[in-house]
């Protein structure tokens, strides 16, 4: 499975995540969102020439809880993440379980989780300490400036572009100024107050030249304040639970 977004570049894990008034006005959608969001994603990843696609249904209530279901030729599986912050990944063809305790499928990664659950304004970025510096305007679009108040970071600072108070286009840049990741956030459905972009385009850049990753989220079937089953699913009580790391 290869579903990171550029949160790896603000927690080191490899990758696989304004003014008060303007504020106000950018948080506005988000403070209103909806009880349930539902959407089917397909990521595509190219890396080193390699082409890698995963499609996954994901399904988010702004309590918190997430359920994300894979399916495709090589497997099925479901992880669960409740809203007390436990992760679990389940596999039904073996009826198998396992707690995530390392964090490697945190729910903060999901673009659909942040945008749900309030964190569209500043991506989500508060999650992972970092601070607004400064704004400014740039033609039609509004700049905000975030940078890190935790060490640790490989990711520096945060420049978030807006338009019409929605986030169009990120950049993330490391200690010496040079960007990580760049991301560009189009086509975007709203719904009533909820707005979310159907089509997420991801650049993160290695270390040597030409040497970069791209990712394409697009999002369809995006449904808001629709009841699923899926909304509501759970890791069956009969699941054998795994240990990491240890064989069988």
């Amino acid at each position: 499975m290869v579903d990171n977004s550029n949160r790896a570049a603000l927690s080191g894990r490899p990758l696989f995540l304004l003014a008060v008034l303007c504020m106000l006005q950018l948080s506005a959608g988000v403070c209103s969102a909806q009880r349930l969001v539902r959407a089917d994603v397909q990521t595509t990843q190219v890396t080193a020439g390699k082409k890698t696609v995963v499609n996954k249904n994901v399904f988010c209530r702004n309590d918190g809880t997430f359920v994300s279901h894979y399916k495709s030729s090589g497997g099925e599986f479901y992880i669960v993440s409740s809203r007390l912050g436990v992760t679990k990944v389940y596999a039904p063809a073996t009826n198998e379980a396992m707690t995530d305790t390392q964090g490697l499928f945190s729910p903060k990664d999901e673009l659909l989780y942040i945008f749900t659950t309030g964190g569209s304004q500043d991506l989500g970025l508060s999650e992972y300490g970092f601070r607004l510096k400064d704004t400014k305007k740039d033609g039609t679009y509004i700049v905000r400036n975030y940078v890190a108040t935790k060490s640790g970071s490989k990711c520096e600072r945060v420049e978030i572009a807006y338009k019409e108070f929605l986030p169009v286009f990120a950049a993330y840049y490391d200690k010496k100024d040079k960007v990580i990741t760049k991301t560009y956030f189009s086509q975007y459905s709203k719904s009533g107050t909820f707005a979310f972009p159907m089509r997420v385009t991801e650049v993160t850049y290695g270390k040597e030249k030409n040497d970069s990753t791209v990712k394409l989220d697009v999002y369809s079937n995006l449904k808001v304040d629709v009841d699923d089953p899926m909304f509501h699913y759970d890791v069956p009580s009969t699941a054998r639970m795994a240990q990491p790391g240890k064989k069988k």
